[in-house]
């Protein structure tokens, strides 16, 4: 009898350990995994950081899901995009050069007078950029602007796009009339730098693009999780539409994410079909960008709307081209689908989808004192200009002249890149500082350029031959200040031609 009493106990024992555990699991994971805790930071962190800031990160929970959350169900997805660069956005050594640059210059700015803003090569810039917001942005610091900006919408976020969608813009309004933030919608316009012409400064909001949920949670210390993880998934997928034609409306807080597919249930969150996601005006937030001074640094987006990519009934978008679809589950358990988006966002930074975006030719005549070559350079395969804008990008040709014995006799080069000016018309990669356009040798989509080269004949034995080849450099290689992070350069496309 004792025994089986002892025996009881024991399994009772048992019992409540493992209710214990269980509870203090389910306990960690109902608590917020994005909560700060003011106890577990750094002392001397504590300490740099201002009480109202500190005091504002502490408080806030990021409103995004972490990407740990999307992995569970989306382990491919997410090994894609940690290979992107909109993981790196922020992380990328050649951005955060440039980034404390720009910061160090916000700390000792030379300030910009009315009379050398005024006018620009002799554009009137627009007198707008002098106050400290342009008008139609918001500013996330003022909040409660944005809480007194009506968003209209009634039953769910559905049917703020069947408002903005209306047939008749005049028809009379039966929506109902709530406030951003009674509708849990945010318009993301400039959270942590307000974008302008500020008391002689030229302020630029990096962070908008290059992280996201800092710049919407006023987190410039990257304290919240999901902050230095660059365009994560959860800012994606909330996007349900745009606002002004330059801000991106956000569904936060929400278990409704933004998808491709019109018939997709999932156990884990609700789905809504966006025709927006797989679109041009999607990207154009990020990728299309003027600057204060009126310049276009950015201008991938008005490049290809101008292109043949975007005419007639067959449309290629961006996400045609740099998301391709190939067949399997875009989630854990769901259906095999022949469409599923590839999310590594592949560009400039991919070695593989860089080959024959461009490609060369080479024709070439000889008489008895020089050669002519002529050489055609062809943007064959990018929806917008090659080299892609921002001044970084360059596409160089390299054009030898070879003897029988592969020997080189003669070389020629030529560089297709923007190149800014300051105000001074001084050649500078700063995009602060751009205030024209010194050059510009992109490539258009579609576009072929002839290059041709004049060589005195070269007295040698037997028959000579002519390559070309294409390259492409992520960085321009008279920039000492980055050139520990230049990748080498990749080439295009190469092409021969013997002359006889």
């Amino acid at each position: 009898m004792r025994t089986r009493t002892v025996r009881t106990f024991i399994v009772f024992i048992y019992l409540f350990l493992i209710f214990v555990a269980l509870a203090g699991i389910s306990t960690l994971l109902a608590r917020p995994a994005t909560r700060i805790d003011p106890t577990m930071l750094d002392k001397d962190l504590r300490q740099v950081l201002e009480p109202e800031h500190l005091l504002l990160v502490i408080s806030n929970e990021s409103p995004f899901k972490p990407t740990s959350w999307c992995r569970q169900c989306h382990r491919t997805h997410d090994d894609e995009w940690t290979n992107s660069m909109h993981y790196q956005s922020w992380r990328d050594p050649i951005f955060q050069k440039y980034y404390k640059g720009y910061l160090a210059y916000l700390e000792n700015p030379e300030v910009i007078t009315e009379d050398t803003y005024e006018v620009v090569m002799g554009r009137e810039v627009e007198k707008s950029w002098t106050k400290s917001e342009r008008k139609g942005r918001l500013s996330y610091k003022e909040q409660e602007e944005i809480n007194k900006k009506e968003i209209l919408r009634h039953g769910d976020t559905r049917t703020y796009k069947e408002y903005m969608l209306r047939e008749d813009p005049n028809a009379g309004n039966e929506f109902v009339h709530l406030t951003g933030e009674e509708l849990g919608v945010v318009i993301h316009g400039q959270g942590l730098l307000p974008d302008g012409l500020i008391d002689g400064k030229v302020q630029i909001n990096c962070l908008r693009c290059h992280a996201p949920g800092a710049d919407i949670t006023l987190d410039r210390d990257m304290l919240l999780e999901n902050n230095a993880d660059g365009v994560f998934c959860d800012y994606c997928h909330n996007i349900i539409d745009r606002y002004d034609d330059v801000h991106y409306i956000l569904s936060i807080n929400s278990q409704i994410k933004q998808g491709p597919y019109v018939t997709t249930v999932s156990s884990s969150h609700c789905i809504e079909p966006s025709k927006l996601i797989t679109q041009s005006q999607y990207c154009k937030d990020c990728h299309q960008y003027t600057n204060p001074l009126g310049v276009p640094i950015y201008n991938v987006y008005a490049e290809w709307f101008d292109s043949d990519y975007n005419a007639g009934s067959n449309i290629t978008n961006c996400q045609d081209c740099h998301m391709p679809t190939y067949t399997g589950r875009s989630a854990r358990n769901s259906d095999v689908r022949p469409n599923v988006f590839d999310h590594t966002f592949y560009g400039g930074n991919d070695d593989t989808f860089l080959k024959e975006c461009a490609t060369v030719d080479i024709d070439s005549t000889i008489d008895a004192e020089e050669i002519n070559i002529e050489v055609t350079v062809k943007n064959a395969r990018a929806g917008h200009n090659l080299p892609a804008s921002s001044g970084l990008r360059e596409l160089v040709l390299i054009v030898r002249l070879k003897g029988p014995e592969g020997e080189t006799i003669w070389h020629g080069k030529r560089v297709y890149t923007r190149v800014y000016g300051d105000l001074e018309g001084n050649p500078t990669l700063d995009h602060w500082h751009a205030a024209q356009i010194l050059s510009d040798t992109t490539l258009k989509a579609g576009a072929e350029q002839i290059e041709e080269f004049t060589v005195p004949r070269p007295d040698v034995e037997g028959s000579v031959y002519v390559t070309a080849q294409l390259f492409y450099r992520r960085t321009p290689e008279d920039q000492p200040n980055i050139v520990e992070y230049i990748p080498r350069p990749t080439r295009v496309d190469n092409a021969v031609h013997f002359i006889q």
